[in-house]
């Protein structure tokens, strides 16, 4: 059986194309799994940014006293050994500038940048310091003549030296902690 076709004729389709009716309920369910999808999605970001922020508290810096960070400092130039090994001069630069960065965290002075004299006269205006003025004197002055004359001393001056500097530490340990409950 052949059909008859009509070469002059429009060109129709087989079968007109079948209308699908607009099922509401099946866009409903497809809008709210979308919404589900969305929001599990957006829950999860947030919990992300939340553990990755909880993550990068960095722990507090704990900050030691002035004294004990220069009584360790101390501590360490003693095993160094250094005048022991001829080296006394670096010897007793390492020695001041321990005893200098401890006023300047102790008293609130720039003595790493002052000179000896300047160092005792800033001193003589803190409350605290009053007690170690003559001590800090002849600490930093013996230094000094190590440092800049090339004075040779003896190996009782150099022990003299970490004893001064360990008195003028020591007698100026509660300083701080006075000052702060005053205030």
């Amino acid at each position: 059986h052949t059909l008859q076709v009509n070469p002059q004729a429009e060109i129709k389709d087989v079968k007109d194309p079948v209308k699908v009716p607009l099922n509401w309920l099946l866009i409903l369910m497809w809008v709210a799994i979308a919404a589900v999808v969305l929001g599990a999605a957006i829950l999860g970001w947030l919990r992300y940014k939340k553990n990755k922020a909880a993550k990068v508290v960095a722990a507090p810096k704990i900050i030691l006293p002035a004294h004990v960070v220069a009584l360790t400092a101390l501590n360490e130039l003693e095993k160094k050994q250094l005048w022991q090994k001829g080296m006394v001069k670096e010897y007793h630069s390492e020695i001041t500038e321990i005893i200098r960065a401890y006023f300047e965290r102790k008293f609130d002075l720039r003595a790493l940048e002052l000179t000896t004299t300047e160092v005792n006269l800033q001193l003589k205006e803190k409350s605290g310091a009053t007690n170690i003025i003559d001590i800090t004197n002849a600490f930093l002055n013996n230094a000094d003549l190590v440092k800049f004359a090339k004075f040779k001393p003896e190996n009782s001056v150099n022990e003299e030296m970490m004893k001064q500097a360990l008195e003028i530490v020591n007698r100026t340990a509660n300083y701080v902690a006075q000052e702060v409950t005053n205030a």
